[in-house]
């Protein structure tokens, strides 16, 4: 009779442990997910708003920042080749200079930095830069940073209509942790 109990029980022990691996899975991403606003640098950049509602995952605001379009030039530092080809979702990396209002980039790496403050980005197309090129397309990256929706409730997400329709700048609090990534704190407006 003890050999049956025993029998019966092996399974469950197995099925516990998955359940226990699956449980610790889910609440390593969810902490890897907010460790930006736990232990993160704070960044002020300003954003253009754009004023969406989606009816599977609710009100939200769009926003766009000037670090997303970036032309490699002369005065951008960089470690690409003479032509390097970034694919869609590619991740790069951008420092950048806090000059308190405005967040201006200062080079595109496809390495990590080290000694300087970066951002961690993902290139939002498949191209071929050319640093030598007279065209402004095949010397243009254009980046997503992962702060590019915020969902709110409707109630803010009314208050930053009126801002939109007023012509406000709204200045998006961030969160930046060590690799880069960063996480939206606070939205706020020039008038605040």
């Amino acid at each position: 009779m003890n050999i049956g109990i025993a029998a019966m029980l092996l399974p469950l022990k197995y099925l516990i442990a998955a359940l226990f691996v699956q449980v610790c899975i889910v609440g390593w991403m969810v902490v890897s997910a907010l460790m930006p606003l736990v232990n993160g640098t704070p960044l002020v950049m300003n954003a253009i708003p754009v004023d969406p509602r989606d009816l599977m995952r609710g009100d939200y605001v769009r926003l766009a920042y000037d670090m997303q379009t970036i032309e490699i030039d002369s005065s951008i530092a960089t470690d690409f080749q003479k032509e390097q080809r970034l694919r869609y979702g590619e991740v790069v990396y951008v420092t950048y200079q806090d000059n308190g209002d405005t967040v201006i980039a200062t080079g595109v790496y496809t390495s990590m930095p080290t000694g300087k403050a970066f951002l961690r980005a993902r290139s939002q197309r498949g191209v071929t830069i050319r640093r030598s090129s007279k065209s402004e397309w095949d010397r243009t990256v254009r980046l997503d940073y992962g702060i590019e929706e915020y969902y709110t409730d409707s109630e803010t997400a009314k208050q930053i209509e009126k801002t939109i329709r007023d012509g406000k700048t709204i200045q998006v609090h961030c969160m930046v942790a060590e690799d880069g990534l960063m996480r939206i704190r606070a939205l706020s407006t020039d008038a605040h």
